[in-house]
């Protein structure tokens, strides 16, 4: 029995004080000291492929580096409009020097939690406006500052306290760096740490690239326990050629229970299935979280420069713009569930949902699935006004949850953990993509 109007649809998946002056100094002169671990409260080093969050207390370097001049304002005059969303932060690298108001510079040379090599600054060397694109450059130099001596320099910089968001399309337009031991990243930690430190409270990681691959870059979630209770899932999206050529767009979707990534509007992965040890389901990601650009120089993950990387190194940003949901989109009629096929290990010719709806679980009233072409299938339907429990079927096979929520999974939270174990969309939430049989996606 079906209460609700279905159709189908083809839809794509888609601190002030005293200290000494920090030199610069001839590279064969000092010999470098190695870098300490950085922490944010409670937080420990990462695993590959993360970056750590960095220490809130950080020091001020003398070059600022920065200008609140908001006199005019050319960036009204750039188009930046996105259907279905609303613009509510940007910043298109205009001004004559990097604003305050927009970033602030972390200084440090405590390897980011990494065992990165750089000493991250706030001088025009390593930060500065060129020709309307920010330019974050990595240098090969013997820097001297109050965590001692680094044999590379670079800038990493964030939007804390100055951008602060809880969902919304995150997006960036980057020329990334490349080389053996050259790590840029477009990414997001938490401004409140309401879970807990480091991986706990989360961590978005909307693009990173090792340089010894430059055609291919990553997008990671970092979550579950601090350090070392943490996990990861993540996937990659591989090009033809370097991503050192060109400028592309690397942006996230971030909506309640779900975030996609996208690299020039192509949708390569959405997560769905995540947890905090401090917190239900969707935590940690339904906080609050802020931006960071930054390229390091070594690390547990790309290794360290060798004597095939040139330097300097830079990372060109064209622009940083934040979207927020348009209501009107928001408040659609139309719930469409979405479903991936395409591990299932067969062939697939049928897929359809039921649920206590469907004449209680009944296979001879199921609603039958639209295949999308690209191993997804999708049924529109009329948004319900109470929350929808249900289960994918595929070629006549329901599917089995239970193991995955005793192991630990959060996509059937109706459950027994021993009898049954059913997935359900809860009104206010987005549009669900689910993996048939499993909460993890396919790999």
């Amino acid at each position: 029995m079906n209460i609700w109007t279905l159709a189908l649809i083809s839809a794509c998946r888609h601190t002030p004080s005293t200290k000494s002056p920090e030199t610069v100094e001839d590279t064969a002169a000092t010999t470098t000291v190695e870098p300490s671990v950085e922490n944010e409260p409670g937080t420990e080093p990462s695993t590959e492929p993360s970056t750590e969050p960095s220490s809130e207390d950080t020091d001020t370097d003398t070059d600022t580096n920065t200008d609140t001049d908001t006199d005019t304002d050319p960036e009204s005059q750039i188009d930046a409009t996105r259907e279905g969303w609303v613009l509510v932060w940007r910043d298109e690298f205009l001004d004559s020097n990097i604003r305050s108001d927009r970033w602030e510079f972390e200084v440090n040379g405590q390897g980011g939690g990494n065992n990165e090599s750089q000493y991250y600054t706030d001088r025009s060397d390593n930060a500065r406006i060129e020709s309307g694109s920010l330019v974050i450059e990595a240098h090969e130099e013997t820097y001297t500052g109050s965590d001692g001596t680094r044999s590379y320099t670079s800038a990493r910089m964030r939007t804390l306290n100055k951008g602060d968001w809880e969902y919304g399309r995150m997006e960036a337009r980057i020329k990334l760096p490349y080389g053996q031991g050259i790590w840029p990243a477009f990414w997001m930690l938490p401004t409140d740490w309401v879970y807990g430190g480091w991986a706990a409270s989360g961590e978005i990681d909307i693009m990173e690239l090792v340089g010894h691959e430059s055609e291919t870059v990553h997008g990671t979630l970092h979550y579950g326990g601090p350090w070392p209770q943490n996990t990861y899932t993540g996937d990659g999206y591989t090009i033809s050629e370097s991503f050192a050529d060109d400028y592309h767009t690397f942006a996230v979707e971030w909506e309640y229970g779900e975030i996609r990534w996208y690299v020039d509007d192509v949708h390569f992965q959405t997560q769905t299935s995540w947890y905090s040890t401090a917190g239900a389901w969707p935590a940690p990601f339904n906080q609050r979280f802020h931006i960071i650009l930054n390229v390091a120089v070594g690390g547990q993950w790309p290794g360290y420069p060798d004597a095939t990387t040139v330097f300097p190194q830079r990372m060109e940003v064209d622009y940083v713009r934040v979207y927020e949901r348009d209501p009107s989109v928001v408040d659609s009629n139309t719930l469409t569930l979405t479903v991936d096929a395409s591990c299932t290990g067969s062939s697939v010719n049928s897929v359809a949902i039921t649920g206590p709806w469907a004449n209680n679980w009944d296979s001879n009233s199921v609603v039958a699935a639209d295949d999308n072409g690209d191993g997804t299938w999708s049924i529109e339907m009329e948004k319900p006004s109470s929350d929808l429990e249900y289960l994918w079927v595929i070629n006549g096979d329901y599917e089995n949850l239970i193991s995955e929520m005793q192991n630990g999974g959060t996509c059937a939270p109706v459950t027994d953990y021993w009898n049954y174990a059913n997935r359900i969309w809860s009104v206010g939430s987005a549009n669900p993509t689910d993996t048939y049989n499993q909460c993890s996606p396919c790999p």
